[in-house]
């Protein structure tokens, strides 16, 4: 039930067990060797960057939080439940099997990979792109995507497709409660 912060590299296995938190600042952490258990991982405040060298399957965490900063490296498979929240930017390649949400009044929660090769709905075409609490979520992308997952945005959040379209398929859905949806180029409803 402790948190390790800090910046530097660890190579070795990482499991931490019960409620205890590993959290990049004042620098960057790098992860080398694999990550098998943590309850909470991400950054800890704006001047951190979380380094995480090798493809990964989120379900080894509770909670992927950034307090600001950058998660890089690998590509993440999202598959834990609450995904990955938020502010700050993900660089890394995600596949997005459940959840990525900007919670956080008044911030911006971006995904933007180099290559534009982010899976949006993930796998299952299931997953969800949020926005809560006022915050932004802000995935960035170059061509449109076929959609198949959910947007939901409420309390003044508003999910944001910037530098392309959303087409819906007929799987998905938008739920906006007080909240707003904005696309750079048409979306196909």
């Amino acid at each position: 039930n402790k948190e390790l912060r800090g910046f530097g590299t660890i190579n070795a296995p990482i499991s931490f067990q019960n409620a205890s938190s590993l959290r990049a600042d004042d620098g960057t952490l790098t992860i080398g060797g694999a990550i098998n258990e943590v309850s909470t991982i991400g950054t800890a405040d704006n001047d951190g960057t979380l380094n995480v060298v090798n493809a990964w399957n989120s379900n080894v965490a509770g909670n992927i939080v950034l307090n600001g900063g950058t998660l890089q490296g690998g590509a993440i498979t999202v598959a834990n439940a609450n995904g990955i929240k938020g502010r700050g930017l993900v660089s890394s390649r995600v596949v997005n099997n459940t959840r990525l949400e900007a919670n956080v009044a008044a911030s911006t929660l971006v995904f933007e990979t180099a290559a534009n090769d982010n899976d949006w709905d993930g796998g299952g075409n299931t997953g969800i792109l949020a926005a809560s609490n006022g915050g932004t979520l802000e995935v960035r992308d170059n061509a449109t995507f076929t959609y198949g997952g959910t947007v939901a945005a409420t309390g003044g959040g508003r999910v944001y497709a910037k530098g392309f379209g959303l087409n819906f398929a007929s799987t998905s859905t938008v739920n906006l409660t007080a909240a707003t949806l904005e696309t750079d180029e048409s979306t196909s409803v």
